[in-house]
């Protein structure tokens, strides 16, 4: 054997185990996408869960979480426009999904939309009585603005 096919035989080797690997099915593209926004590669993140929404996905409940995790990397870049969206969205597949309700509210509060802050933060303590958090933001707004 001589040095050239050798090095081609090495190349090809390199080239097949040093592939990465990339995902396929909407769980996947889920699951890469949360490993990314976990190492705040919000980009990244948004991305694969917006590609996981091109598969046929037949429950709304699953298309709510890409929604609610696209809202999510959205508030932590900072795009609140967009992340209200985002959990619009979410809500639109799963109405009862709480904690779209909760940021939603927090992000319509940063961007001074209080009514509707308030409106968000009331239907999120409608599912779920016990958010103190969100009937005391709630009820601290309404002094404030005398709503």
């Amino acid at each position: 054997m001589n040095i050239q096919t050798l090095l081609i035989i090495i190349i090809l080797i390199h080239a097949f185990w040093l592939q990465p690997t990339y995902a396929s099915t909407p769980q996947e593209l889920f699951e890469e996408g949360s490993r990314l926004a976990d190492q705040n590669k919000h980009q990244e993140a948004i991305k694969l869960y917006k590609k996981a929404l091109e598969y046929k996905i037949d429950s709304n409940y699953h298309k709510a979480v890409l929604y609610y995790n696209i809202g999510l990397s959205y508030s932590k870049l900072g795009d609140t426009k967009k992340s209200i969206s985002s959990y619009t969205n979410c809500l639109q597949y799963y109405p009862n999904y709480t904690l779209a309700y909760l940021n939603r509210g927090n992000d319509n509060l940063n961007e001074e939309r209080v009514e509707e802050a308030i409106n968000d933060f009331s239907d999120a303590i409608a599912l779920d009585s016990k958010l103190f958090f969100a009937i005391a933001v709630q009820n601290n707004l309404k002094i404030k603005y005398c709503l």
